[in-house]
């Protein structure tokens, strides 16, 4: 499946018992980056919540 950059996605994440949460994202990657290495994007992960503000930016 392709995306394009600025797309907004799902990302499922296995959590340590075995659950699966998909979490939103936002792909930053441009379309040279998948041509170059076939499925392979950078996505930020959307919150609301401000956990580590350290990794933080506003979008």
């Amino acid at each position: 499946m392709r995306v394009r950059q600025r797309e907004i996605v799902e990302v499922p994440f296995t959590l340590p018992d075995g659950r699966v949460i998909v979490h939103p994202g936002l792909v930053v990657s441009s379309d040279k980056l998948q041509a170059v290495e076939d499925g392979l994007i950078y996505v930020l992960l959307i919150s609301s919540k401000n956990h580590h503000p350290e990794y933080t930016i506003k979008i």
